[in-house]
Formats: C-alpha cells, sequence, structure tokens
C-alpha cells in the first residue's frame, strides 16, 4: 500500500493540509454509498445522496473546529 503524506499550505487563505481535502472526498462518497445501499441502489438520487453526505460531513467538520474547542486557553473553570 503506497504512503500518503499531506503537504501544508503556508498561505493565510489556504490553512490546509492536501490529504485533507482527499480525505474529505472519500468520506462523502462512503456516506453517499451507504445512503444508496440503504435504498437498494434505486437510480436516480445519486447526487441527492451525495449532496446530503457532504452536508453531513461539512456540519460535522463545523462542530468540531478548533476554535469551538478553546484549545490551549484558560477558562477558569
Amino acid at each position: 500500500m503506497p504512503t500518503t503524506h499531506a503537504i501544508t499550505m503556508n498561505n493565510p487563505g489556504l490553512n490546509f493540509k492536501i490529504g485533507d481535502e482527499e480525505a474529505k472526498r472519500r468520506l462523502i462518497a462512503d456516506i453517499a454509498y451507504l445512503s444508496a445501499e440503504r435504498r437498494g441502489f434505486a437510480p436516480g438520487y445519486e447526487l441527492d445522496d451525495w449532496l446530503q453526505a457532504e452536508q453531513e460531513v461539512e456540519a460535522s467538520m463545523e462542530a468540531i473546529e478548533p476554535s469551538a474547542l478553546d484549545i490551549g486557553h484558560d477558562t477558569g473553570t
């Protein structure tokens, strides 16, 4: 199995790892596949499956953003 290396972009507007986008795309594809599987792979819903999977992944990613976790900040509690 080939080794994957993530490359960090050092641009303030593009602060992500290249490997992250591929992992995100694969996760979306997996979720869309599972949705199709649950409905017996009936044709005509492929785009709906993909768009719903994208929404789920985006919502999950927003919920766990570092700023929401307050990592490294003393809350005094």
